[in-house]
C-alpha cells in the first residue's frame, strides 16, 4: 500500500492513473469517494486481492477505518441487526467482507495520521526544477510524430504488463536469510515496519517467481502434505534496500520530508550569508522574504516548513512586534544520523551468509 504525497499540480493523480493502467483491469477498484459504510457492503469476495485506488485523500477519509483493518486483519466484520416482516422478531446477522487488499491514496497535506502511515509506504513525488523540466520537455515531445509513435507503443507496453501479472501463481515466498537480518529497532513502529520490510522483500521474489526454482517443503510426519514455494535471493534482498532508502527513510525521520529539504537549503543560505558578512553563522538572522528569494519557493511552501522547523526547534523565531516581520535564527544540531542504520545491508547479506544459503549478488544494481 502506498501514500503519494506532493503539492498541488506535482502529478500524484496521474501516477496512481499510471499504477492502475498497468494492473488488470479485473484487479483494481478506482473510487472517488468511499462513505463509511461503502466497504461492508461490498460482495463478500469482491475485494480479495484487490488494489482500491481513491483519487484524493478526502474522499477516503471518512472510510480510515474499514481500510485499516483490511490491511491488517484482511476481513471485515459487520453486526447488523435485521426485522423478520414475518414474524416481527429482529435478528443480528453477521455480514463478513475478505481481503487481502493494496490501497493507494495522494494527498497535499503536511501531516498523516501515525495509524495511516505505519500500514502504507509514503511516496513523495520529485518536486526539482530538474524533474519539472524533463516533464515540459515530454509534454512538448506528445504533441509530435514522434509523441504519437509513442503513444500507440504504450498501448502495446500496457497489455503486456497486464498479461504478466495474469501469469502470476499464488506461490508462498521463504526469506531463508530472515532470521539473520537485523532491523534498526530505536522506534516503537518498527514492529510494523519490519513486516512492511520483510512484504517488500517477498513481493519482489515474487514478481520474479519465473526465475526462481520451485522447492517444495518435506511431508510432515502429522499426513501435512507438501507444499511450493519459491525463496527470495539477495539480488531480491538488494533491490529492497533500494527501494527502502526512500520508502523507510521518510518514516524514520522526525522532520517532515518538505521541512527537511528547506532546511538543506537554509544552511546552504547561512553559511553563504556569514562568509559574505564575514560573521559566524549563529549570528545570522533571516526573514521569509530572504528564504523566498534564495529557494526559489513559494511564501505558502515556506510558511509550512518553517511551522515544522519551529516546532521541531530546528530554527528560534522573533516577532519584529506589532506588524514586524518574522526573523529567524538556525539552531544548533548534531549530524544526521542514517535513519536506515541498523538495517543489514546488502554487502552484509552477501559477505555473511552466500555459503549455500544465500545466492551470490550479482546484478544488484542493475
Amino acid at each position: 500500500s502506498a501514500i503519494i504525497r506532493s503539492e498541488s499540480g506535482a502529478g500524484k493523480s496521474y501516477l496512481m492513473e499510471c499504477v492502475a493502467e498497468l494492473m488488470p483491469p479485473e484487479d483494481v477498484k478506482y473510487f472517488s469517494r468511499l462513505t463509511p459504510q461503502s466497504l461492508y457492503y461490498m460482495g463478500k469476495d469482491e475485494l480479495v486481492h484487490k488494489l482500491l485506488i481513491v483519487d484524493e485523500r478526502d474522499g477516503s477519509e471518512e472510510s480510515d477505518y474499514p481500510i485499516r483493518t483490511l490491511q491488517t486483519r484482511r476481513i471485515l466484520t459487520l453486526a447488523v441487526p435485521i426485522k423478520n416482516p414475518a414474524t416481527g422478531h429482529t435478528k443480528t446477522i453477521i455480514i463478513e467482507i475478505y481481503g487481502p487488499i493494496a490501497y493507494m491514496e495522494s494527498t497535499t497535506s503536511a501531516t498523516i495520521n501515525p495509524e495511516n502511515a505505519n500500514r502504507s509506504f509514503e511516496q513523495y513525488l520529485d518536486d526539482s526544477r530538474e524533474q519539472t523540466e524533463r516533464i515540459l520537455t515530454a509534454q512538448r515531445k506528445s504533441r509530435t510524430a514522434a509523441g504519437l509513435s509513442s503513444d500507440l507503443q504504450r498501448q502495446h507496453i500496457i497489455q503486456i504488463h497486464r498479461n504478466m501479472q495474469r501469469l502470476l501463481r499464488p506461490l508462498p515466498v521463504v526469506i531463508p536469510f530472515a532470521e539473520r537480518l537485523n532491523f534498526p529497532a530505536h522506534w516503537l513502529r518498527t514492529r510494523r515496519d519490519q513486516e512492511r520490510f520483510l512484504s517488500l522483500i517477498e513481493i519482489i521474489a515474487f514478481l520474479h517467481q519465473y526465475q526462481r526454482p520451485i522447492q517444495k517443503t518435506e511431508d510432515h510426519p502429522d499426513g501435512v502434505a507438501s507444499t511450493e514455494y519459491i525463496e527470495a535471493t539477495a539480488e531480491d534482498y538488494a533491490m529492497a534496500y533500494d527501494l527502502a532508502k526512500t520508502a523507510l527513510t521518510n518514516a524514520f525521520v522526525e522532520m517532515p520530508r518538505h521541512a527537511r529539504e528547506v532546511h538543506a537549503q537554509l544552511r546552504g543560505m547561512v553559511q553563504e550569508m556569514a562568509e559574505r558578512l564575514s560573521i559566524t553563522e549563529k549570528d545570522i538572522r533571516f526573514r521569509r522574504r530572504d528564504i523566498r528569494e534564495y529557494t526559489k519557493l513559494p511564501d505558502h511552501s515556506i510558511k509550512r516548513a518553517m511551522r515544522s522547523l519551529e516546532d521541531l526547534e530546528y530554527v528560534h523565531a522573533r516577532c519584529g512586534g506589532r506588524g514586524g516581520s518574522h526573523l529567524y535564527q538556525l539552531a544548533s544540531c548534531p549530524k544526521e544520523k542514517d535513519p536506515l542504520e541498523g538495517l543489514t545491508t546488502p554487502a552484509e547479506v552477501e559477505q555473511k551468509w552466500n555459503k549455500g544459503l544465500v545466492p551470490l549478488l550479482t546484478g544488484a544494481n542493475s
